[in-house]
């Protein structure tokens, strides 16, 4: 499947994306973000929590020097891993990466700068790309990974596509 894309013009449409991927999401989902610094990714990464349920109290912040936070309280629980600054693929390992990314997992990964690693993106199920376009506007390339990242870039590109035909009612 090649990409789907999406722009967004503001970051209040990349929420909305954001929550759309949150509202679509199952359990053991891994989802690559990947671009920049400054595209976006955690910014997307609120509307994730917000879709799926996690509470306006909850506010996504970068992981970077936490290397994962989890939040609870929501329909599943966030993973949320910024791999920025690990060096190698062992360092995986000490962070029990694979343990909250996988088919065992309670939850949704939503892994920044995964991209580092083959290890990865061979966890992965969905590649958000993110690519600044303009001061506020963002295109968002859906990318499968595997077969399930099909059936997710398909569900989320037409929810969001319908949230915005909504919004343009208004």
């Amino acid at each position: 499947m090649d990409a789907l894309t999406l722009y967004t013009r503001n970051p209040a449409e990349t929420i909305e994306l954001g929550r759309s991927v949150g509202e679509c999401v199952q359990t053991s989902d891994v989802l690559l973000l990947t671009g920049e610094l400054g595209a976006g990714k955690t910014c997307l990464s609120g509307g994730v929590a917000a879709g799926l349920g996690l509470g306006p109290e909850v506010v996504v912040t970068s992981p970077t020097y936490n290397l994962m936070l989890a939040y609870a309280g929501g329909r599943l629980e966030l993973y949320h891993f910024d791999l920025y600054r690990l060096e190698s693929a062992e360092q995986l390992y000490d962070l029990d990466f694979f343990a909250y990314a996988g088919v065992m997992s309670q939850g949704v990964a939503l892994v920044e700068w995964g991209d580092k690693f083959a290890e990865v993106v061979a966890a992965a199920d969905l590649e958000l790309r993110l690519t600044v376009v303009g001061d506020d506007t963002r295109r968002i390339e859906l990318r499968a990974l595997r077969q399930r990242g099909e059936e997710l870039a398909r569900e989320v590109f037409a929810r969001y596509m319908r949230a915005r035909a909504d919004y343009a009612d208004e």
